[in-house]
């Protein structure tokens, strides 16, 4: 299988039958860890020769979950496998964890498959449950803008991973500090931290896990009741796998 990026021709993808060659380190890795995830459940029979472009600038708005979801259902399509909407998701999430090395979740993954026009997506990543919920008729008109930085990056050479990781220690140390049950490291997240444990402990940790734990603080459950009695008159920004706030949109 052979794909370039327009944008990157050095950046050309050669694969192996088995799907992976060595890393490089460059934005093709994507493709590699896509093909080798899929081809680690079906046999991947005919493989792929084309170019993948676009007019966003690269890197940013969920470039790395774009590209690997575009390249996963081109090759699901020549080889006839029918994924669900679910497994395609996880694929493309395994694509960066296991291939590429990001410690992402699966919310890039999850508005590419699950969005739709004029819809917000309420998505619970933990449960693995999502609503679609519809603009409210009574919402006045709105625009969304986007700006370019003009600084690019990836996540894989950025201190994203070590974000993920303080997230989870603080609060690995405050459901200790509580004396609260608490599992596997790995499957620690900061939604599992009651806001009174937040407020208790919160001294005790280090600062840049207290600022990392500090968004607990906005009440959850509330943000929840206003997306359903307001539809998509509300944005929901989600990290770190719990809800940091609602507002209305003007």
């Amino acid at each position: 299988m052979r794909t370039d990026l327009a944008e990157f021709p050095e950046a050309r993808a050669i694969l192996c039958e088995c799907g992976a060659g060595e890393k490089e380190g460059d934005w093709a890795g994507h493709l590699r860890g896509a093909a080798k995830m899929l081809n680690e459940h079906y046999h991947l029979r005919l493989g792929i020769s084309g170019v993948i472009e676009g007019d966003l600038p690269i890197g940013g708005l969920s470039s790395s979950a774009a590209v690997t979801i575009a390249f996963l259902s081109a090759l699901c399509k020549v080889n006839n496998i029918q994924l669900t909407k679910h497994k395609m998701i996880m694929t493309a999430k395994a694509a960066e964890n296991e291939y590429v090395g990001v410690s992402c979740g699966k919310l890039d993954q999850s508005c590419e498959i699950l969005c739709k026009k004029n819809q917000l997506l309420h998505l619970d990543t933990k449960e693995d449950t999502y609503e679609l919920i519809p603009t409210n008729p009574a919402m006045q008109p709105y625009k969304i803008a986007i700006f370019f930085s003009g600084v690019e990056r990836s996540l894989a050479s950025s201190k994203y991973n070590l974000c993920v990781d303080e997230c989870k220690s603080a609060a690995y140390a405050l459901q200790a500090f509580a004396g609260i049950e608490y599992g596997k490291y790995e499957n620690v997240r900061l939604r599992d931290v009651p806001v009174e444990v937040f407020e208790q402990y919160k001294d005790k940790l280090p600062e840049q896990w207290r600022k990392r734990a500090h968004n607990t603080t906005t009440p959850r459950k509330p943000a929840w009741k206003r997306a359903q009695r307001h539809g998509a008159g509300v944005t929901l920004k989600n990290t770190a796998g719990f809800p940091l706030k609602a507002a209305p949109m003007s």
